[in-house]
C-alpha cells in the first residue's frame, strides 16, 4: 500500500514538474502553412500581431483566432521545442466575386460563405440587382465557376427575370435563378455542339434555359 501511495505521489510531483516547465515558457515564434504551402497574407498577418505570452494562453488566444476566421476550413495547432507553435491550416478558395455597389467584390467559396473582400480581382464576376439569400449564392457562385472552367466566361448579371451571362460560344444565355446547375450545364454543352447544323442557328443570338424545354431565340 506504500508502495503506491509513493508511486501517485511520485508521478503528481512529475506532472507538476512538467506543468511548471511548460507554463514558465514564453513563446516567442509562430509560423504557419496551408494546403498551398505558406498561409495567405491576411492570415499571417492576424498571427503575426497575435500577442505571445506563455504557452497555454498563447494557444488559448491562436485557437479563438483560428476560429473566427472564415477563410479557413480546419486547422491544428502543434508545438514545437524550444518555444514556438506550428500552425497547418485547410483553407476555403473563392470561386467567385460578388460585385458591391461600392465598386469592391466579396469573395465567395463554394459553400457560399465571404471569405474576404478586395478592392480588384482576377476571379469570374457576378453583378446583381436584387438581394440573395444563401441558397442562390451557393447556386450561383458553382454555376459562374463551371460555366468559366468549361468556356472562360469572365461575368454574369442577376436581375429578378434570371441570370444573363453573354458570349457563350457567340450566344447570350439566360439561366433561372435556381435549379440542378449540372443538369443546366449538360444541356448547354448539348446545344451548343447541335448549333451547327441548325441552318437559323446564326440568327438566333440567346439560348434560354429558363424552361424545361430550352428556347433559342434571336
Amino acid at each position: 500500500m506504500k508502495k503506491i501511495f509513493l508511486i501517485i505521489i511520485l508521478l503528481f510531483a512529475i506532472i507538476s514538474i512538467v506543468f511548471f516547465i511548460f507554463k514558465s515558457i514564453k513563446i516567442k515564434t509562430i509560423t504557419c502553412e496551408s494546403q498551398y504551402g505558406q498561409c495567405s497574407r491576411s492570415i499571417k498577418s492576424e498571427i503575426t500581431n497575435l500577442k505571445k505570452t506563455g504557452i497555454f494562453e498563447t494557444r488559448g488566444n491562436l485557437n479563438n483566432l483560428l476560429k473566427k476566421d472564415n477563410s479557413i476550413l480546419s486547422f491544428t495547432i502543434n508545438f514545437q521545442l524550444p518555444n514556438s507553435f506550428k500552425v497547418n491550416v485547410i483553407e476555403r478558395k473563392a470561386i467567385i466575386a460578388f460585385a458591391l455597389k461600392s465598386g469592391a467584390f466579396d469573395l465567395v467559396d463554394s459553400d457560399g460563405l465571404i471569405l474576404s473582400e478586395v478592392n480588384s480581382t482576377n476571379l469570374p464576376k457576378i453583378t446583381t440587382s436584387i438581394a440573395l439569400d444563401h441558397d442562390e449564392i451557393v447556386y450561383l457562385a458553382n454555376l459562374m465557376n463551371r460555366l468559366y472552367l468549361f468556356y472562360k466566361v469572365s461575368g454574369g448579371k442577376v436581375t429578378s427575370d434570371g441570370f444573363y451571362v453573354s458570349n457563350i460560344s457567340g450566344k447570350a444565355v439566360i439561366f433561372p435563378l435556381t435549379g440542378d446547375k449540372d443538369i443546366l450545364i449538360g444541356s448547354l454543352i448539348l446545344i451548343i455542339s447541335r448549333l451547327p447544323s441548325v441552318k437559323e442557328a446564326t440568327t438566333m443570338g440567346t439560348i434560354d434555359l429558363r424552361f424545361k424545354n430550352p428556347v433559342l431565340k434571336q
